[in-house]
Formats: C-alpha cells, structure tokens, sequence
C-alpha cells in the first residue's frame, strides 16, 4: 500500500491509525491548496483569503449587509478573529458599518465600491483556481473526492 503522507512529511513509523493518517493527509492537502491562493492574494491585493472570503460573503449580501456573527457562520475558517479582519477590510476602505442599534453586535457591514472592484480583478483567477490546484484530477475522480468530502462532512465531526 501507498504512503504517500509519510513520505511528504518524510516519517519513517507509521500512523496509529489509517484514520490519523487520513487526517493528517487532510490538513497537508488543505494547506498545499491554500497556500498559493493565499499567497496571490496577499501580493496582489494586500489581502488574507480570511478577508477575501469576508469580502465574497458581503459582495453576496448586498446593500442588506451582515454582522459579524452572520459573517463568522459563513466563513470556510472559523478559527479567525472576524472581528479584526472586518476592522481591517474597513480601514483599507473595502467595507463600511451601518449601526443601526447601540449594540455593536448588530452593526451591519456592507461591501463598498472599491471592495467590488478589487474583488471583480481578482474574479478570473478565483475561477481559474480550482482548475490549475486540482486539474490533474479527471471528472470521475473529482466526483469520488466529492462524494468522499460530503461523506465527513455529514458526520459528527465534535471532539471530545
């Protein structure tokens, strides 16, 4: 049998488990993928793919908007300060509040005209992404993965 995550992280003993090993072949293929993202987003628009998924989430919204509770919900990484990244997109002049209430945890964010800008240049290769990270793979493989995906997905996935 393969082992193609003890060979990337050049571990001579096994795993205890098949499903450790599976685990950590998870985390290294979700880092390997997001890495060159990140990396583009950050020297072509001085922006985390934390604050790009920020930016998605409010473009979707609208001029309705969201809070930060509704964004947190929404974001693919839940392990990010939201908080700090929405202060950021709005100093940069991305997005902007609404207060509609004295409670700061009802203030709406909305996405601002320089925000759809910066986020319609950066469209293309949002798009084009996917194809280059995971073109290798052919359709039936994708579907397997996906199935395979949806599959952890819907399990109970709380420790402890």
């Amino acid at each position: 049998m393969s082992q193609p995550v003890r060979a990337h992280i050049h571990q001579t003993k096994g795993f205890a488990s098949l499903e450790e090993e599976v685990y950590i072949g998870l985390c290294l293929v979700s880092q390997m993928i997001e890495r060159p993202w990140n990396r583009y987003l950050l020297a072509t628009a001085d922006i985390s793919t934390g604050q790009y998924n920020i930016l998605r989430i409010l473009r979707g919204a609208g001029q309705e908007g969201q809070t930060i509770g509704a964004i947190t919900i929404r974001m693919i990484s839940r392990d990010s300060d939201v908080a700090t990244m929405v202060e950021h997109l709005s100093l940069k002049g991305l997005i902007s509040q609404k207060r509609t209430s004295s409670n700061r945890s009802l203030a709406k964010f909305t996405i601002t005209k320089a925000g759809l800008d910066l986020l319609d240049s950066l469209d293309g290769d949002a798009e084009s992404m996917p194809h280059r990270v995971l073109g290798h793979l052919d359709e039936s493989r994708l579907q397997e993965l996906d199935l395979l995906i949806g599959s952890v997905l819907e399990g109970d996935l709380h420790f402890p």
